[in-house]
């Protein structure tokens, strides 16, 4: 009874790095969706409305700014089934790790553009981790922990999202551009960590180098 305790606490420990992975989506909620009604982003990215005499944001630019991310979180879900069966599922999460790192990097420019193609790389690392992490899990833990470890997705990302939301709370009144941008560093701390912790956990047992040599071989008979 110790021994596989103790085996629930290891699969338990390694399903938290994938786990990293949620925390994208999260953050990218609690935080960009409160840029919307922070002055200095607006400043940046939006223009000043003459009658209000406040700064605002274009219909059309807030469509633009939630719709891109959206296509490309649609677009990476599609990729990730082909990325992971020829990669694996650990090499899938470190590139959900880069690609939130480098979409965080380029919205840290203050040009709507970069923003965008910042949005758009963001929505590449979301589709990525929802694919890789959950069917991670899915593979890797024991049917009586299995559904225990998938809803861990949903728990992360509310956390996440919730700590993305206080820190926009407690930067939005700045002068500068640190308003926006001390949350976006903030949110490279869990990509950093997953791409680090991530060569730690075993490669799945669906994507590991002999079932996939074991399949090839069933298809040649």
């Amino acid at each position: 009874m110790a021994v596989s305790r103790h085996s629930y606490r290891t699969v338990i420990g390694y399903c938290l790095i994938p786990a990293l992975a949620a925390t994208t989506f999260g953050f990218d909620l609690g935080e960009t969706s409160g840029f919307l009604a922070m002055r200095e982003w607006l400043k940046d990215f939006g223009y000043y409305d003459q009658k209000l005499e406040t700064y605002s944001m274009k219909t059309g630019d807030i469509t633009c700014y939630n719709g891109v991310e959206l296509g490309f979180i649609f677009i990476a879900s599609l990729l990730a089934g082909y990325i992971g069966s020829a990669l694996g599922r650990k090499k899938g999460l470190a590139i959900c790790a880069v690609s939130s790192i480098t979409g965080t990097a380029i919205q840290l420019i203050p040009h709507f553009w970069a923003m965008l193609l910042g949005r758009a790389i963001m929505g590449m690392a979301i589709g990525f981790s929802g694919v890789f992490a959950v069917s991670y899990w899915s593979e890797v833990a024991p049917v009586e922990l299995r559904g225990l470890i998938v809803i861990l997705y949903q728990l992360f990302i509310n956390a996440s999202q919730f700590l993305g939301a206080c820190i926009n709370e407690a930067t939005y009144d700045f002068t500068s551009r640190w308003a926006y941008r001390a949350p976006l560093l903030v949110s490279w701390i869990f990509p950093l960590l997953l791409l680090m912790l991530v060569w730690i956990i075993p490669e799945s047992p669906r994507t590991s180098p002999v079932a996939l040599r074991c399949a090839a071989q069933t298809n040649i008979k």
